[in-house]
């Protein structure tokens, strides 16, 4: 592959110092920074590595050993495809023959704020490590997503043979909790949607504040709090609204790329605290004579 001239001559000549950690998260959301290392193979064999860098929008690595230069892509914003490595980690597989040394010029840009990193951490495993340890997230969370599926199964069945709308909010959530853990655990963008890493980036705005929406939906019909608590029922209103004008500017943030994550993000965070404890002050108050059914809610709010 033909190296970016431009780019490439001014990392190569450019004078490199410690990372001044602390001034790059104060007050930046959209930045552009450069890190230069050199990766040694003091083994016997040929080895494969995969050097893992902080999430961030794009990541280039431009990598020269003794007798080859070339250059890796990853990145939260590309497309599955054209990662180096093909996961939801931001990582580079990166060939190195035994007694060489790779020296590696790496780029990282943010492009929207929640790629800010939170540290500045690399790390390098060989590959055969690396992909023992990523099976062991798949084997784990693939029986967790499937848990959540038999769970909306079984409660939407239900829900058809009682004809009770209180089981399609409660199924609605339970598959809004689990979208949001394959979002959050690197299975939206490796098989939902690998295309669509904008989608990636920006879908936990509207994947959690459906989920709560579904949930106050389903304590307002399963204890009919309109009739019998109107007061809780007013402020499940609050929250309810509060909820779809999250998700609306959440949707607007994504399909005009603007970058208002972080400030969506706190408000989701408050809201879904607010709906925990709402929830809980619902049920104390309307099944304190049930204490079966006081067990089995309070019981889905902590699964919730």
């Amino acid at each position: 592959m033909t190296l970016q001239k431009t780019e490439w001559d001014i990392a190569r000549q450019s004078t490199f110092s410690s990372f001044p950690k602390n001034e790059l998260i104060k007050g930046k959301t959209s930045w552009s920074l450069w890190a230069r290392f050199s990766v040694d193979n003091q083994t016997t064999a040929h080895q494969v590595f995969v050097l893992q860098s902080p999430k961030s929008g794009y990541a280039t690595a431009y990598i020269q050993t003794d007798d080859t230069t070339y250059i890796l892509k990853t990145g939260s914003l590309l497309p599955l495809a054209q990662r180096s490595i093909q996961a939801n980690t931001n990582g580079f597989r990166v060939f190195i023959k035994t007694n060489d040394r790779a020296t590696i010029w790496l780029r990282l840009q943010s492009v929207y704020s929640i790629y800010t990193p939170r540290n500045y951490d690399l790390i390098i495993k060989p590959e055969a490590e690396f992909i023992w340890l990523d099976n062991q997230r798949l084997l784990w969370q693939g029986i967790f997503l499937g848990v959540i599926l038999i769970m909306s199964l079984y409660n939407f069945f239900i829900g058809v043979a009682v004809k009770d709308i209180s089981y399609l909010y409660y199924v609605l959530s339970i598959v809004g909790i689990g979208t949001y853990f394959a979002f959050y655990y690197g299975f939206g963008i490796e098989y939902l949607w690998p295309k669509s890493p904008l989608w990636d980036t920006f879908c936990y705005l509207i994947i959690v504040p459906f989920s709560g929406l579904m949930r106050l939906l389903f304590t307002r019909t399963y204890l009919h709090t309109p009739q019998l608590l109107p007061n809780t029922n007013f402020l499940i209103n609050i929250l309810m609204g509060l909820s779809i004008f999250v998700m609306s500017f959440g949707l607007i943030a994504y399909l005009f790329k603007i970058d208002i994550i972080l400030i969506l993000i706190e408000i989701i965070g408050f809201t879904g605290t607010a709906i925990h404890l709402l929830m809980l002050i619902a049920v104390s108050l309307r099944t304190e004579k049930n204490i079966s059914l006081r067990n089995i809610l309070s019981g889905q709010i902590l699964y919730w």
